[in-house]
This record gives structure tokens, sequence and C-alpha cells, in this order.
């Protein structure tokens, strides 16, 4: 489906680079028209003349600049960058894809390290958690930043326990917004016998932006901070629009499982000071 007819051309030679030099197409919108700057759009790139064609998720960096971020498919039946290599006309088709046009966000610049991102729907500080022995937490995760690959997980203990230990982990989101498999945790586990940010690595995991889930569990009844949610994520929409949701699951062992199974929502639980370093 097209997005209202938004169709550019180009005839320079991109090769594997942005996609420059667009200009407006006769009785078709211009991208900037419909789509605001560093907004993410599904477009395609067509080269008849050459039988080339890229799919992917982008965004406009100036008017007449599509920065080609994400492949999805192309006519070589792979993910990879097409080769634009010719002044050939390269058509510029915006196609609509409602969860594509949101804003890229920066990556945050704190006294946390500039690499380490929080989600994009809480803020930094708010009130605090004290964790349940044995629970699993389940927190929502927006990441909106550019597809990239993230070693490392972290959060803030506020209030240390003896010997206490946090394991903390990825795991995807499913089409519904429930929680499916893990994908990566950290290596070690988590101090939290002392106060502060702590950060641990993982195996090096591809991240795209959407939603996922950071999980953690602990065998102690550590204090970690939470965040105040700033948009309300997909759980908060229910009957009590309660913002401050993650799903919850009691666990026999002092692990975090391959498979969630979580036991439901609870609403008594804030977004927690956990994030992903880049």
């Amino acid at each position: 489906m097209l997005s209202d007819f938004t169709r550019e051309t180009t005839t320079a030679n991109i090769g594997l680079l942005d996609c420059t030099g667009l200009t407006a197409v006769n009785k078709r919108h211009r991208i900037s028209e419909k789509h605001p700057l560093n907004h993410r759009v599904s477009y395609v790139i067509e080269d008849d003349a050459a039988g080339l064609q890229e799919e992917g998720i982008g965004y406009l960096s100036a008017i007449g600049t599509l920065v080609r971020e994400l492949v999805t498919g192309n006519s070589s039946n792979t993910t990879a960058l097409i080769d634009f290599n010719n002044t050939n006309t390269k058509n510029v088709i915006i196609t609509a894809l409602s969860h594509t046009n949101a804003p890229i966000a920066h990556r945050i610049q704190s006294a946390y390290g500039t690499r380490r991102v929080f989600s994009a729907h809480v803020s930094e500080d708010s009130t605090n958690l004290a964790m349940v022995p044995l629970r699993i937490y389940y927190s929502p995760f927006l990441y909106t930043g550019h597809p990239d690959s993230f070693d490392g997980l972290f959060l803030r203990v506020v209030t240390e326990a003896a010997a206490a230990g946090i394991k903390i982990g990825w795991f995807e989101a499913k089409a519904d917004f429930t929680v499916g498999n893990k994908v990566t945790e950290t290596i070690i586990d988590i101090d939290a016998s002392t106060q502060g940010t702590k950060l641990e690595t993982c195996p090096v995991t591809p991240v795209r932006p959407g939603w996922g889930f950071i999980a953690y569990i602990s065998d102690s009844n550590p204090t970690i901070r939470e965040a105040a949610q700033q948009v309300l994520c997909p759980l908060g929409v229910d009957g009590s629009n309660n913002p401050y949701r993650c799903y919850t699951e009691n666990s026999a062992t002092f692990s975090l499982p391959a498979t969630a199974t979580p036991g439901g929502v609870t609403a008594s639980y804030g977004a927690p000071h956990v994030g992903i370093e880049l």
C-alpha cells in the first residue's frame, strides 16, 4: 500500500550509500511533505532499467536524502544493500507501515555511559522496586535507535542485599505483546550486594527498532530503581489504563527460562531502571 502516492526519483550514482539527489515527481507528494525528518518510513527503491529493487526501513536526514537504514528484502533475495552503481532513474516509493513512523531516538549521553540506552518509553528516575526472591520480572523495553547490536545489560541497585545476585536477560516480544523466547542473558550475574549502576556483558546480540522485554530475577531481595513511564506501553492499554505494568512469573530456581510462561500482567510494579549497552 502506497503512502498517499509519495514518490520521488533520483539519477544519482548512490552505490551502497544514502539515497541522495531525490527530486519531485509530477502529481506525487514529496517524502518530506508527508513525513518529518528523522522519522522512520518503509521504502522501495526501483531501478527498472537494471532490474534492481530494494525494500527497507529508513528516514529522511534532509530533504532529498533518504538514509537506507535496514534492508528487509531485495531483488537478489537477500537483506543486503543493493549497489545502485549507475545513473539510471531510480524510483523511491514510500509504503504505509504505521509502526515505522516513529522518531529516531538519540542514544542517551549521561553519567551512565554514552553507549547505554534506556527504554524509549521511560524516563530515568522515580520510585524503587523491592524485588521478591525468585520472582521473574519481564519489563517492556522499546528500542527506537538505529539497528545495532548490544553486548551488555545493566540496572541500578539502590538498596543492596547481602550476597545477592541478579540474573538479567533479553526476551523477544511476540506479535500479541506477550513474552517469547529468551534471546540472551549476561554471562555472569549482577552483584546486588552493593549499590550502584551495575553492568555485565552478554554475547553480542542484534537489536532492531521495536519492543522486547528485559527480564530479571534475584535470589534475594535487593531494591532496584524504577523509572516513570512517559508513554503507555501496550501492557498499559487495558481496563485500568495503568502505565506501570510488566509480566511476572515465580520460579522454583534462580534462573531465567528458555521460554517465558508468565502468569499474567501486574500493575503493582513500575518500569525498572534497566537498559542495554550498545
